[in-house]
């Protein structure tokens, strides 16, 4: 074996791995996955209309709604009746407990051909996304390291559970729960929203300024839409206008620690904002 051959066939492979160490770094953050059990069990849930975000897959969740409805009724209603609304349902409170009380209604759920349609798209939902945070990681993740500072060292799991029903939580920074979304900026903006949660606490001013770096800043940056008006949940866009002339302060100075601008800002003349508003 000649030596040109071995030392074009080392530069082949430290160029491989020199592509696929963003990646690395990606899927070491998030990891993806999905539970036949609850994608059974959330689709169930999710009957009311509001929670539809895509007209291509109506047809099919109905189909498997009705199909568990004429073919488990009892269960069914007992189900629906223990559900005042989709954020009692997370996938903490079906592992410790409505897996085991609905067992039944999930195995005959599971093994319809009406479920597995949707079994079928959401494993190919769940493959798409994450391709979408991994193709745009290198790019996004130099973008919130700039705009805070942080060691981004935090890994979180995500369940995916369906393209057509909308679902976007953090989950007692154990798990992110995503579907209902397929537009690529929209959704890696709002899973490093997501993620972001686990570096900060849970009051109404962290929460704002993560809408701040994730929702508006970088999503101006990747999609060149500005702001404001704030994007984000609009209970909390009365905080981020008290925070607006701070913020863009921030954002031009040399220097960037998003926990000093949030200690900061805990005393500023809108604190009592912070922690009164509820929603």
């Amino acid at each position: 074996m000649s030596k040109t051959f071995l030392l074009i066939t080392f530069l082949l492979l430290s160029c491989s791995n020199i592509a696929r160490q963003p990646n690395a770094k990606a899927e070491s953050l998030l990891h993806f996955y999905s539970d036949d059990n609850y994608l059974a069990l959330f689709v169930l849930v999710n009957t009311n209309p509001n929670r539809r975000t895509d007209k291509n897959y109506t047809k099919d969740i109905l189909n498997f709604q009705n199909k568990i409805w004429a073919k488990d009724k009892s269960d069914y209603e007992r189900l629906l009746s223990n559900f005042k609304g989709p954020n009692q349902l997370t996938y903490l409170t079906f592992k410790n407990k409505y897996e085991h009380d609905y067992v039944n209604l999930i195995s005959s759920s599971i093994v319809t051909d009406e479920f597995q349609v949707l079994k079928k798209q959401n494993d190919a939902y769940k493959s798409n996304i994450e391709k979408m945070w991994n193709d745009d990681f290198s790019k996004t993740e130099a973008i919130v390291v700039s705009l805070t500072g942080l060691n981004l060292d935090k890994a979180s799991d995500v369940m995916i559970t369906h393209p057509g029903l909308r679902n976007g939580r953090e989950l007692q920074g154990q798990w992110i729960e995503w579907g209902g979304h397929s537009d690529q900026a929209y959704v890696v903006t709002y899973l490093w929203h997501e993620l972001l949660h686990q570096y900060f606490d849970r009051s109404n001013l962290s929460h704002s300024v993560i809408e701040l770096i994730t929702d508006n800043e970088l999503n101006k940056q990747i999609t060149g839409v500005g702001y404001p008006p704030f994007r984000g949940h609009q209970q909390l866009s009365v905080i981020e206008n008290c925070l607006a002339e701070d913020w863009n302060s921030y954002l031009v100075g040399d220097s960037k620690n998003i926990m000093d601008f949030l200690q900061t800002n805990k005393s500023k003349e809108c604190g009592a904002l912070f922690e009164d508003l509820n929603w």
